[in-house]
């Protein structure tokens, strides 16, 4: 008998992950290297980068130094995983500013890591209310929505944060994902996984071992 490996492993992002700073000029982060489980094929989700760089939370506009400081605080207690206190400082941030959509991505990351993934979906909806094209938001909605069987809700919200935000690492390695395992769109997932490639530097010795599978798959 044959043993089938099931091959998604998620990762839990930790606060250190998903810095969302409060500039108005502003460049996305480089997004970490896949890690893969080695014996496996298991396909591992990417949520962001724990070397997060600064993100434009909201364009064409200014934040003041108290809400800035007030933020840079919340992070703090991100980056410390104390997470009950950080979604209290982030929710003070985003009453001080209701035009920041980022306070509101890190409280849904502080939920999903408390367990809470009812809250945390809120949270990332609140984050597309305010800014309908924040890539981080999108795509951990996205991956909620995977985890919930709405493999189609999850493919269009993958477009959307590679719509608004097209070098999107993780986006791109996620959707391949997502159509490899789950929608068994060959195509889609080659196409993703090739952007994801050309993205890193072409040495993710693991998914170019997955793409050459697809390829047999589909010969």
């Amino acid at each position: 008998m044959f043993r089938i490996f099931i091959k998604f492993v998620a990762i839990s992002i930790t606060a250190s992950m998903l810095v969302v700073m409060l500039t108005s000029c502003a460049n996305l982060p480089s997004l970490k290297k896949s890690t893969t489980a080695s014996k496996t094929s298991a396909k591992t989700e990417k949520s962001a980068s724990k070397s997060a760089g600064k993100i434009l939370a909201q364009p064409n506009f200014r934040i003041s130094k108290k809400t800035a400081s007030a933020y840079n605080t919340a992070l703090k207690h991100m980056r410390a995983k104390n997470y009950d206190t950080a979604i209290l400082e982030m929710q003070k941030v985003a009453k001080m500013d209701e035009r920041i959509s980022g306070p509101w991505v890190n409280i849904g990351v502080a939920h999903k890591e408390l367990g809470d993934m009812a809250k945390a979906r809120t949270a990332f909806e609140k984050a597309l209310k305010i800014n309908p094209n924040n890539p981080y938001a999108l795509n951990q909605l996205a991956i909620l929505n995977r985890e919930d069987g709405k493999f189609e809700e999850a493919e269009q919200l993958y477009m959307r944060a590679l719509s608004a935000y097209p070098d999107y690492k993780n986006a791109h390695l996620n959707l391949a994902i997502l159509c490899d395992v789950y929608l068994r769109k060959i195509d889609c997932a080659l196409g993703h996984y090739q952007e994801y490639l050309k993205l890193t530097g072409g040495e993710d010795k693991q998914v170019i071992a997955w793409m050459s599978q697809l390829k047999k798959q589909g010969s």
